[in-house]
Parts: C-alpha cells; sequence; structure tokens
C-alpha cells in the first residue's frame, strides 16, 4: 500500500460523515475500491469501517470490522483499532479481547496505556 493511497482513503474516509447521503455514499464506493486493491492492508480498511460507520451503514460497518479482524496482524495498531470499533458498536467483550492483544504487543508506555485506556472502560462509546 502506499501512502498515497493511505492518504486518499483517510480523505475518503472524513467525507463518509457528509451530511450530503450522495457524497457520503460516493466516498464509501471509493473508499471500498481503494480496499479491494489491498484486501490485506488492515489501515485502509479501518477507515473503511469508519467511513461506513459515519455514512450510518452500521451492520456493514459491522461485518467489515469482522473481515478486519480476519487479516490484522500481530501488532499493537491493529489490536488498538479493533478494540476502538468494537467498543464504539457497544461489543465490550470484543474490545476488550483486542485492547488486552494491543497491549501485549505494545512496543511503549504510549501504547500501553493506549491498550488500558479502552481496557478501563470497554463498554464506553467515547
Amino acid at each position: 500500500m502506499s501512502d498515497r493511497a493511505a492518504r486518499l482513503a483517510a480523505f475518503l474516509s472524513g467525507l463518509a460523515a457528509s451530511p450530503d447521503a450522495d457524497e457520503a455514499d460516493a466516498a464509501v464506493t471509493d473508499l471500498r475500491a481503494i480496499v479491494d486493491a489491498w484486501p490485506t492492508a488492515v489501515l485502509l480498511r479501518v477507515f473503511l469501517v469508519w467511513a461506513l460507520w459515519w455514512a450510518d451503514r452500521r451492520d456493514e460497518a459491522r461485518r467489515e470490522t469482522e473481515l478486519l479482524a480476519e487479516v490484522a496482524g500481530d501488532t499493537h495498531v491493529d489490536h488498538y483499532n479493533l478494540a476502538r470499533l468494537y467498543r464504539t458498536f457497544g461489543d465490550p467483550d470484543s474490545a476488550r479481547r483486542h485492547a488486552l492483544l494491543a497491549r501485549r504487543f505494545a512496543e511503549d508506555d504510549t501504547e500501553i496505556g493506549d491498550a488500558d485506556e479502552i481496557l478501563a472502560d470497554p463498554g464506553s462509546t467515547a
């Protein structure tokens, strides 16, 4: 995955929160095309899940999160992002499971703190 693709995915993810439904749908469609080009790129899938959530396509966002969990690696970032998504979706058990993995793969105190913040309240939607 190129840095340019990641920047574009971040931009499109933000557009999916547009109050204009056509603009939001177009952003999701374009973002999905990028994800399809790099199907194992975890960060791109994270952007897609957030885009779907913000575009009020909640069931799709949950399904994509399950696909994301399948391609996630043994990294703090992958599991931290999954923990945040599951917490947002109101699934504290999955949020806790991925926060524990994020903590296990943490490489510094900041990453440990990120995981601990979710572990302190995995049911929060904050």
